[in-house]
């Protein structure tokens, strides 16, 4: 038994790849190359109201390409994130649940990226309902799998400090989503409340792929030692 967690700490404590802090570098870029594009849309696209329009609604219409490239950008960054942590954390904490979890939600994204919504008031088109789609099925995985990861880091004891962020954006993520197609959405407020929730999302992501890429996980273990 004392070989056995010997070993499971040797694990816990190793060093992450190249492959995998390149990764996790690319992966940190596209998040804040995503969030970057986002905040510059609401300077191109005045006409539309943040508190009251959905992000995706910059699709459609002057500067569309941008949040389209904002999209695959976030695809992408979460793609990249899926292969840093497939190479930066040991198997106990990592779960190849979390890791298809996260490839279907990469997937998901490209598609609502892809395929345009329709504005609100306008004929529902095949686009529209593959974003729709797309959209739900997406923050419903990356939040399982946010939350999965997050619970078997924390019981891996590899949650110190401000990476305890990470179990708190977890909870904080469903939180939101019931309250941004709930209260919110009847105060008028629907675009404000599914801001911050992709706001907690791409908090969520940024971090992961910070610590990965900066080897924190591997510090932290190695300081309870």
């Amino acid at each position: 038994m004392p070989d056995r967690l010997s070993e499971e700490s040797a694990n816990l404590s190793k060093p992450v790849s190249t492959e995998g802090r390149t990764a996790a570098t690319i992966a940190l870029a596209m998040f804040l190359g995503f969030a970057a594009i986002v905040v510059l849309l609401h300077f191109l696209r005045p006409d539309l109201h943040p508190f009251g329009e959905f992000i995706s609604d910059y699709a459609v219409g002057e500067y569309g390409f941008l949040m389209t490239t904002a999209f695959l950008a976030f695809a992408v960054g979460i793609a990249a994130l899926t292969v840093s942590l497939y190479q930066g954390l040991p198997l106990m904490p990592r779960s190849w649940a979390s890791l298809v979890l996260l490839s279907a939600s990469s997937v998901l994204v490209t598609l609502a990226g892809i395929f345009p919504t329709d504005l609100g008031g306008e004929i529902a088109t095949t686009s529209g309902e593959i974003h729709n789609l797309a959209s739900l099925l997406f923050f419903l995985l990356l939040m399982i799998a946010m939350l999965v990861l997050s619970i078997r880091l924390r019981r891996a004891g590899m949650l110190e400090g401000r990476q305890m962020a990470l179990l708190w954006l977890s909870i904080a993520a469903p939180i939101l989503l019931v309250a941004t197609f709930g209260p919110l959405d009847r105060a008028g407020l629907v675009g404000l409340g599914q801001r911050l929730y992709v706001l907690t999302l791409i908090s969520w992501l940024a971090i992961m792929a910070n610590e990965v890429r900066s080897q924190a996980f591997g510090r932290v273990k190695e300081t309870q030692q």
